[in-house]
C-alpha cells in the first residue's frame, strides 16, 4: 500500500536453501541483483542476499554441519524453547 516504502536497510527474513549458487543462478536469470555474494558463516554454513523486483532484501542461508540447521542442531541439543524448531 501507501505506507509501506522497500528499503535495503531494514531487517532482512532468511530462507533456508539446499544450495545458494543454484538459487543465485536462478536469480541472476530472472535479474534479481545479487547484494552479498555467498560467504561462510562458520559452522553454521552460508549466507547470501538477492534483491527483490520492489527493492527488498532476500536472505539465503545454507545449513553447514552436514547439512542440520543450526535450530535443528540445537533442538537435537536438547531442552528449552529449541524443541519447537525441531520441524523446522
Amino acid at each position: 500500500g501507501d505506507v509501506y516504502v522497500p528499503a535495503k536497510a531494514g531487517p532482512v527474513v532468511y530462507m533456508r536453501v539446499d544450495s545458494i549458487d543454484e538459487v543465485l543462478e536462478r536469480a541472476q536469470q530472472y535479474c534479481a541483483p545479487v547484494l552479498l555474494e555467498r560467504r561462510a558463516i562458520g559452522d553454521v554454513g552460508f549466507v547470501a542476499e538477492i534483491g527483490d523486483s520492489e527493492g527488498n532484501r532476500i536472505g539465503l542461508h545454507e545449513a553447514g554441519n552436514g547439512g542440520v540447521a543450526p535450530f535443528r542442531a540445537m533442538a537435537s541439543e536438547g531442552g528449552g524453547r529449541e524443541q519447537r524448531y525441531a520441524g523446522c
